[in-house]
């Protein structure tokens, strides 16, 4: 296999993993996820991508700082702040759905769901009846995560055009959705978050965000402001339950183990 394939793979199998470790840092924190914390599962996971990926000091940085408050982390406190900023009983001025970020009128942001679920669908995925929208945080993190493994399986397997259409993908979804709404979102998050480790994440996610702009070779058009009439936190759902990312595929279990090798 050429040197520069392998580079191809092993890097977009730890893009991969950073992102699912931000998909579900950015669910509801269940059972499954608090589990994955105090066995330091999910914490080597992502340690380990970031040191594959030979990222920015940046990346590097904000990753220690969320090391050292892990150990800190007690999940029900988790749960409260959570609640507390997302449930349907809470004011926020920065909900964790890109249609409210990028549309500012309430048939613009059906038509912003419609394409992000059209993406979804292009890769045969979909949302889990009664789960969350299409556009939350933890679903774009999960289906960026999803193309990049699908990518390392193309590289490996020699698939060259797969392997374009779904870096393509990924640029395009980065620059008109997750690249544009994501930094301010976790910006406010990292601002309002009474939990240290949720201070933490939101740090690093944007460190890693700056470095996947520059990784796509895209800059993204920044928004500066949530539109005036995105909906109250009354609209929201927060059905993710016991903390599973809310993508799913037909027959998940066999295509995407294999698909991460």
């Amino acid at each position: 296999m050429p040197e520069g394939c392998q580079f191809t793979i092993d890097s977009a199998l730890a893009r991969g993993t950073v992102y699912q470790c931000l998909a579900q840092a950015c669910a509801f924190p269940g059972e499954l996820f608090g589990e994955a914390l105090q066995r330091d599962l999910w914490r080597t996971s992502l340690q380990e991508a970031i040191e594959a990926l030979q990222c920015v000091d940046t990346c590097i940085e904000t990753l220690e700082a969320l090391e050292i408050v892990q150990p800190t982390i007690d999940l029900a406190a988790m749960r409260q702040e959570y609640s507390r900023l997302f449930s349907n009983t809470a004011l926020t001025d920065f909900p964790p759905y890109g249609a409210d970020y990028l549309a500012s009128h309430i048939f613009m942001k059906a038509q912003t769901l419609a394409d992000v679920a059209g993406f979804y669908r292009a890769f045969g995925l979909g949302i889990v009846d009664g789960t969350e929208r299409p556009d939350h945080i933890s679903a774009e993190f999960e289906f960026m995560g999803y193309l990049c493994f699908k990518e390392a399986y193309a590289a490996e397997q020699g698939l060259a055009e797969a392997l374009e259409v779904t870096t393509a993908a990924q640029r395009r979804f980065f620059a008109e959705h997750l690249g544009r709404w994501a930094p301010l979102f976790l910006k406010r998050f990292e601002t309002v978050c009474a939990q240290p480790f949720y201070r933490a994440l939101a740090c690093f996610a944007q460190a890693f965000l700056a470095s996947e702009a520059a990784h796509l070779r895209i800059a993204p058009e920044p928004i500066s402001a949530v539109p005036a009439d995105a909906p109250s936190a009354g609209d929201f759902t927060c059905g993710v339950g016991e903390g599973q990312c809310p993508l799913v595929q037909d027959g998940w279990g066999d295509g995407a183990e294999g698909e991460r090798r």
